[in-house]
């Protein structure tokens, strides 16, 4: 019960009456994923950027896939390593996450991005120094042997809990680029 109340607050943007509840239900269930992912939400509308640790806590559960690739460790920022960055929720939440990507390929030696299909022409226009495929829902991946065994991979949005932590860290800057085709078509 007070997990969905802390949902219905969340979704009406009361997030201080949602954190309140989220933490009461954390009291009862410590080790509930939609708690954590309340009070987590919470607090990163707030812009309390330790709201990353709780919005973790909703990873792997049925709203927020988590993949593997070669059993590889979550990446932790270490800048030179190979990282997959992979979609783990709706198209609207990656493209929402791939702000992040540009600053990603800044400190990784390489950044491949495993998106949704329809993400996929997207991605390689925006982002041409990563390596785009959309297979986010495939059953086989068809990926080149050399992006098979990443050093690291993360869900999209908690790269947030990497290269996100303090509020001078949000740029701001434009990430996308339209397909000029369409752009002159519309």
């Amino acid at each position: 019960v007070l997990v969905n109340q802390s949902a219905v607050h969340v979704q009406e943007g009361r997030f201080a009456k949602a954190k309140a509840i989220a933490r009461r239900a954390l009291e009862i269930d410590p080790d509930s994923r939609k708690a954590q992912h309340n009070l987590g939400v919470s607090l990163l509308a707030e812009r309390d950027w330790s709201g990353w640790t709780w919005y973790r806590g909703s990873l792997g559960s049925g709203n927020r896939l988590c993949w593997k690739y070669a059993d590889e460790p979550d990446w932790d920022g270490t800048p030179g390593k190979r990282v997959v960055i992979f979609g783990e929720q709706g198209i609207g939440d990656e493209i929402n996450a791939a702000a992040m990507v540009p600053d990603a390929i800044r400190i990784c030696s390489k950044v491949v991005l495993d998106c949704d299909s329809r993400l996929a022409g997207l991605f390689r226009r925006s982002f041409p120094q990563a390596t785009v495929y959309g297979t986010r829902n495939a059953k086989s991946l068809g990926w080149a042997a050399e992006d098979q065994t990443p050093d690291y991979s993360l869900a999209a949005m908690q790269v947030g809990e990497v290269l996100r932590t303090r509020n001078e860290d949000f740029n701001n800057a434009p990430y996308l680029v339209a397909d000029p085709e369409r752009v002159a078509m519309w």
